[in-house]
């Protein structure tokens, strides 16, 4: 989507764009909150920073396996901003 974006000056394709980051950026800030978050907007926009990193690299380098990378990267930033749990 940001591809798309940032080669086409339409509007039109801008406008879908925002829309589609900021359904995005919604969805991983309720994770966050669920996840127990004292931030959830600041690791929502870091999730939405590294899926968009991850899409990026893989459209440019092909799938070698970097989705596991990057699901290793959320699930690190989520355990993080988690609070620890008294067992």
């Amino acid at each position: 989507m940001i591809n798309a974006a940032t080669q086409h000056y339409d509007p039109e394709v801008r406008t879908i764009t925002a829309r589609h980051l900021d359904r995005c950026l919604a969805l991983f800030s309720d994770i966050a909150v669920r996840a127990g978050s004292a931030a959830p907007d600041d690791l929502g926009r870091r999730l939405l920073i590294l899926m968009e990193g991850a899409t990026a690299v893989a459209a440019h380098r092909g799938p070698d396996h970097g989705h596991e990378q990057a699901c290793a990267a959320a699930l690190s930033l989520l355990n993080t901003a988690a609070p620890a749990h008294d067992d």
